[in-house]
């Protein structure tokens, strides 16, 4: 698996596929996360993923992790 913008294509190409399978998202990414701009509205639409970029050299955080319970709590 490539590393870095490498990698994004693959990335990008797995989450649209869970998204398609009608099932909700989960990415959590230091080095590929969607800009905010037009690709990252298409897969956050109706709240259908959740997306998080760990702090650098600090990874998640209590308040990530908080995000994510509530994320995969509601329905």
């Amino acid at each position: 698996m490539p590393r870095g913008p490498a990698c994004r294509p693959l990335k990008l190409a797995a989450a649209r596929a869970v998204l398609a399978e009608g099932r909700r998202l989960i990415w959590t990414d230091d080095e590929v996360l969607p800009e905010p701009g037009p690709l990252r509205d298409e897969l956050t639409r109706h709240g259908r993923a959740l997306l998080i970029a760990p702090r650098p050299n600090r990874g998640l955080q209590p308040a990530d992790l908080d995000r994510i319970e509530a994320f995969a709590d509601a329905r």
